[in-house]
Formats: structure tokens, C-alpha cells, sequence
């Protein structure tokens, strides 16, 4: 009686706002999914982007604004950006009223700022989800995204719950916001159903291994180390495939430079395709690379936050990560991971042959890369307890309630090991 009970009350109102496109965050579908299972779903988005996710009939969509173009944009595109912006605050506002949602859910600083301000003559209860933490000092000064992120500083103690996918992060958030309340951490694991149990893995770790061949996921710009990758291919067997989009400039200097090094049949470039696509049409790759270099914030903190290495772990796939504090914090003594200098060819080399000069060490790191992600790196693990804190804001009259079961310390507030 009391589950058919619970099963005629309505879910609350979950309002997911992002002045961007969650179509385009691997993690962002992901979470909303889960937190379907909780919450009526209702996203609000910017149009600059085109739609690149079939959400399911039961999450309302609406894309806002103006369509502008992604990326680097020239300076009349920017002045229009303040119009879009008002459209995107206006449309907020509007749907905030009408349908007044339990919790307000904002997934970047700009719909995080439009939804403080609403919040000055609205009573609901605000979600803070930072991704990617830029700074504040890097930007232009009179530019649009660097007067939300100051805001967002200035706002962040007053929002009712602040998460983020990677502690330092969260760190210098407090640093600048003055917040003295740790955020929660939620980092950006896959789901357990990205990857499932793989069919005959031994033999498709003896094929991989006989491949030879590296793999790059992720964007295509000066912060990746991928001319470096190339002259370490160089003085090795095996070839490069690269997923991701690339700006023009970085491909072609990458083509060129693969043309001189007699390498252009060796590397090959797979323009963007859906998540799930990418996921398998690259099962098997050989070893996985994270080649970000760490000259920003987000960069340089980036471990617990790279869905893409996490991937990686997911598939089985051995990887190649950067050689920085970060990065061994988390990742030191991990059997399925080398690191490497990013600026040193050489340095990419060595811990690419780690893995390729001795086949029992490669089954090994292959099968500790899958184990990693089943028992400690995915999605299940870390979400119930945000999920907690989700429904305690939706339901505050319930704090004694335990609404959701399972999973571990990593996503619950404060500095958890994630």
C-alpha cells in the first residue's frame, strides 16, 4: 500500500538551467537521466549550439536566445551576447514563475547569476554546478563571461547547495567567493551502462595489444599536447586516431607536421561524432592518452573532472596522463596508468612503450583499467548522496528521510575523496 502510495505523488520540480548546451557535457545527460529518476525534468539552454542529444519524451527541452556561433567570437557576436544573455534571464524568469520548480538547478556561472537575481523577489531553493571553473583574471575585462563569473563569486554563498568535479577547483572557488562551506564533489565518472561486462575481453586485449594504437578524445587546440604525440609516434611502431573537433589552425599545423614526418598514414583525424558512437567505434584502441597541458585553472586541476580518462578506465583501455600534482594525487600506484611529461616527445614515448614493450604488463594495466572503473570510478558510486541533497532541498520537511540508497563518500559535502 504505501509503494502504490509514494507512486501516485508527484516528483518534484527539478528546473536545469545552463546558458550553454548540456547536449555537448559527456557528463551532462548522464546526471539529468539519473536525476529523472527523482525529479520532473524541465532544461532551459542557450540555441548556440545544434542539438546533439535525443532526450527522452519525459525532460522538457527549451532552447533560447539567439543563435550564435561557438567558440572565439568577433567582437559584434559579443556585443549581441548581452542581448542573448537577457533573453536567457527574461525566459528564466519567466518559466521560474510559472511553473515554480522545487529546486532551480544551474549547471555554469551565467545561469547560476540569472537564477540569483531571480532568487532576490522568488523564493526557491538554488543549485550551484560549476564544470569548468574559468578565471576570472584571464578574460577580457569588459567581456560579458567574466562580469557573471565575478558575480557568481559574490553570489555563491547564498546559493542553497555548491558542487563541483574536482576538489582544487572547489578549493579556489572558496578562495574567491569567501564561501566557508566546502562544496560537494561530484566528479565526472561514467556510468556503470557506458561500458557494459565486455564479451571475450582477453581476446580483445590480445587484439588491441597487437594494434598498437594510441587514442585521443577531446578537442583539438594549442593546450593539447598532440604535436608532441606526433614526433613521439616517430620513433615508434603503431599510429594515432584522433575523436574530437578541431579548430582549423591546430589541424592543419597537426596535418603538416605528420606530412613531414612521413606519418600521415599513420595518424588519422574522426571528426566529432555522438557519445555514444565515439565509445564504440573506439573499443579497440590500444592505450588511451590525456594530453592536456596544465596552463589554466581547469586545466591544471583537471584529474577527477577528464570524463574522457574515465572512459578510457571504462572500455579497458590503458592510458597515458599528464606528469603534474594533480594527476598523481589521485592516480599514483594505479597499475592501468604512465605518466608523462607533456612537453617531452620523448617523455610520451617512454610510457607508451611501458605499456607496449612487455604484453603481460599490458594485460594487466588492461584489466586494472576496467576493475578501476567497476568497483571505484563510476557514476553509481558517487551520485546517491548528491541525489540526497537534491531531495532534502526539494523536500526540507523531510530532513530525516533517507530517500536514496547506496553509494559511497566521494559526493558528499565538504573535501571527499573522490
Amino acid at each position: 500500500m504505501s509503494a502504490n502510495r509514494d507512486a501516485l505523488v508527484p516528483k518534484p520540480l527539478l528546473l536545469v538551467a545552463i546558458h550553454g548546451s548540456l547536449d555537448h557535457y559527456a557528463s551532462g545527460p548522464k546526471e539529468i537521466l539519473e536525476y529523472g529518476r527523482h525529479f520532473s525534468i524541465h532544461i532551459i539552454c542557450s540555441n548556440s549550439r545544434a542539438p546533439a542529444y535525443d532526450w527522452p519524451p519525459g525532460i522538457t527541452v527549451e532552447r533560447v536566445g539567439l543563435h550564435l556561433p561557438y567558440g572565439r567570437r568577433p567582437p559584434w557576436v559579443s556585443a549581441a551576447g548581452w542581448l542573448d544573455y537577457l533573453v536567457f534571464l527574461k525566459t528564466l524568469d519567466n518559466r521560474i514563475a510559472r511553473l515554480k520548480p522545487s529546486v532551480v538547478y544551474s549547471y555554469d556561472s551565467p545561469a547560476f547569476v540569472a537564477a540569483s537575481l531571480i532568487r532576490r523577489y522568488r523564493d526557491f531553493r538554488l543549485v550551484y554546478h560549476c564544470y569548468d571553473q574559468w578565471e576570472p583574471q584571464r578574460q577580457s575585462r569588459f567581456s560579458l563571461r567574466r562580469q557573471l563569473d565575478l558575480r557568481a563569486f559574490r553570489e555563491g554563498p547564498r546559493a542553497s547547495l555548491v558542487i563541483y568535479p574536482e576538489p582544487a577547483r572547489a578549493d579556489y572557488y572558496m578562495q574567491r567567493s569567501g564561501d566557508r562551506r566546502p562544496p560537494t564533489i561530484l566528479p565526472n565518472y561514467p556510468k556503470l551502462d557506458l561500458v557494459p561486462p565486455i564479451e571475450d575481453f582477453d581476446a580483445l586485449i590480445e587484439r588491441r595489444f597487437a594494434r598498437r594504437e594510441l587514442l585521443y578524445t577531446g578537442s583539438i587546440d594549442s593546450t593539447v599536447a598532440l604535436p608532441e604525440t606526433v614526433a613521439a609516434l616517430a620513433g615508434m611502431r603503431g599510429r594515432l586516431r584522433i575523436f574530437g573537433s578541431a579548430k582549423v589552425e591546430p589541424r592543419r599545423q597537426l596535418e603538416e607536421l605528420a606530412e613531414r614526418l612521413a606519418l600521415t598514414d599513420r595518424v588519422s583525424f574522426c571528426n566529432w561524432l555522438p557519445h555514444h558512437e565515439m565509445i564504440a567505434a573506439s573499443m579497440d584502441a590500444t592505450i588511451g592518452l590525456s594530453l592536456h597541458k596544465p596552463v589554466s585553472l581547469n586545466l591544471t586541476e583537471m584529474v577527477s573532472a577528464s570524463n574522457k580518462l574515465w572512459e578510457y578506465a571504462a572500455r579497458g583501455i590503458p592510458a597515458v596522463v599528464p606528469d603534474t600534482p594533480n594527476f598523481r594525487s589521485k592516480l599514483s600506484g594505479e597499475e592501468w596508468v604512465a605518466f608523462a611529461d607533456l612537453n617531452d616527445p620523448e617523455s610520451i614515448a617512454r610510457a607508451v612503450r611501458w605499456f607496449l614493450d612487455d604484453r603481460d604488463r599490458y594485460v594487466r594495466a588492461s584489466r586494472a583499467a576496467r576493475l578501476a572503473f567497476e568497483q571505484r570510478y563510476n557514476f553509481e558510486r558517487v551520485a546517491p548522496s548528491v541525489i540526497e541533497q537534491l531531495l532534502l532541498l526539494a523536500h526540507p520537511a523531510s530532513s530525516s528521510r533517507k530517500f536514496v540508497s547506496g553509494g559511497g563518500p566521494a559526493g558528499t559535502p565538504g573535501p571527499a575523496q573522490a
